[in-house]
């Protein structure tokens, strides 16, 4: 049987269930931190004037808002008047989302509505999101709530992305010294302090993506920390790991012409596309396993993996790259060995209950061993089979932190996929044990995995 939509509200008591289901949508809000309050992304409505919400913003302070007819979706609440209109639009019909990944905003749409529905439409043309299913929106989408032309119509705005491009147009150029690189096409992606746009080498004719970082808004342990990915990069050669072609810094900026991979990350895909088939499954965590053994037998502490950070050649998803060492740690480097910081880290949604305990207990500095990186890859191979994490990732870090600390991997839930996943399951049981010092190496499970297929 598929969910049942919510009822509207008819009773006090079914008022409190629902606004117990939709706490999750609610963020604090700090009122003294002003900068997290700045609009990130921004919903303008385009229908007739007596409709509410006209604008809804998204911002660090709020990254996540539900859209729909019930009250507990507060400033996502939709109010119109029923007897001029006749909307099919469910209590709880979509929620909106902010996905940060390594310093970059995009925005998220998920269809909360069961007999109901929520469209994007663009120059492209409309499309249905799907029950429980979730979209990237881009820029001048229109989302559509209810069906077809009688519905509810906002236009996204990336609010953010388009200030930064403005801002700094004049800065994401190539140096004159890499003069033989042009940008070919669209840009890859957008941060706060980075882009990342498609070049190609006018003498080899090769495709690059190019990743240039500005330096202005970071201190300079944190440039000497940047620095250290391009280095990383260059002591490395696997066919499971981005390649860096050639390096660039000057006073205001570090740029990096990488391996240009034509498919999304697996974040991406999944978004798009849904879960990946079962056969290609077993290659990918067999190629994640192997770059992972490289990176260790090569001394090499990842300390960021996440679906983000895995990217796919392309849409065929044969093969995968790790990528974005901006966190890495070289243990042959001494100088880098004897720092145990915790400054530059994404999402906590993939950090080892040790690390979690560490900002939890307002520990500043912790000792980052492989054996952290091997839990991350347990919840990376987690989501390749059930599609998303185990934890909220709308919840604040501590919230999150602290759920990692509790968590305790059920082999049920893989179990319950079929026989064909069996053998994931000791790998995982393996993998995402809390005591460090029992989970497998690269090495156990890359051993352990290639005798069970």
């Amino acid at each position: 049987m598929p969910p049942q939509r919510h009822n509207a509200l008819k009773s006090v008591k079914g008022f409190r269930k629902l606004k117990n289901h939709v706490r999750v949508y609610r963020q604090p809000v700090n009122p003294l931190a002003t900068k997290d309050a700045e609009p990130i992304s921004r919903l303008i409505l385009l229908n007739d004037s007596t409709i509410e919400p006209k604008t809804i913003e998204l911002s660090k302070a709020r990254p996540t808002i539900a859209l729909g007819l019930s009250s507990c979706c507060e400033d996502g609440q939709i109010k119109f008047n029923v007897k001029d209109y006749d909307y099919k639009i469910a209590d709880i019909h979509c929620q909106i989302n902010l996905v940060e990944s390594n310093g970059v905003y995009r925005t998220e749409i998920k269809d909360n509505s069961y007999d109901s529905s929520t469209y994007i439409e663009n120059n492209e043309g409309v499309f249905l999101i799907g029950y429980c299913e979730r979209k990237y929106l881009n820029n001048k989408d229109i989302i559509k709530i209810g069906d077809g032309e009688n519905c509810i119509k906002y236009r996204f705005c990336d609010v953010l992305n388009e200030s930064i491009a403005h801002a700094n147009s004049d800065k994401y150029t190539i140096p004159a010294m890499l003069g033989n690189y042009r940008k070919c096409g669209h840009d890859l992606g957008t941060g706060a302090n980075a882009k990342v746009f498609l070049v190609e080498d006018s003498r080899t004719g090769r495709k690059s993506a190019c990743k240039v970082v500005l330096k202005e808004n970071y201190s300079q342990d944190a440039i000497d920390r940047l620095l250290r990915e391009p280095e990383i990069i260059a002591r490395l050669n696997h066919e499971n790991i981005i390649k860096i072609y050639t390096a660039y810094q000057d006073k205001t900026r570090i740029v990096m012409m990488l391996e240009y991979m034509e498919g999304e990350d697996l974040y991406a895909r999944y978004q798009s596309s849904g879960r990946l088939e079962f056969e290609k499954i077993i290659p990918i965590t067999l190629q994640l396993l192997r770059g992972l053994k490289y990176l260790h037998d090569n001394l090499i502490i990842h300390r960021d993996l996440k679906p983000n950070n895995i990217l796919l050649k392309d849409s065929t998803c044969q093969t995968i790259k790790i990528s974005d060492f901006g966190s890495a740690k070289d243990m042959a480097n001494l100088q880098d060995n004897n720092v145990d910081d915790m400054s530059i880290m994404g999402t906590p949604l993939y950090l080892a209950p040790e690390i979690c305990l560490a900002i939890l207990g307002g520990v500043h500095n912790v000792r980052w061993e492989t054996t952290s990186d091997m839990w991350s890859i347990g919840l990376v191979i987690y989501f390749l089979i059930i599609g998303f994490t185990p934890f909220n990732e709308n919840n604040p870090m501590y919230n999150v932190c602290s759920q990692i600390t509790r968590w305790k991997f059920d082999s049920k839930e893989i179990k319950n996929m079929g026989i064909q996943m069996y053998p994931y399951v000791n790998l995982l049981e393996n993998l995402l044990v809390r005591d460090r010092n029992r989970r497998f190496s690269a090495e156990d499970a890359l051993l352990y995995f290639s005798k069970m297929i």
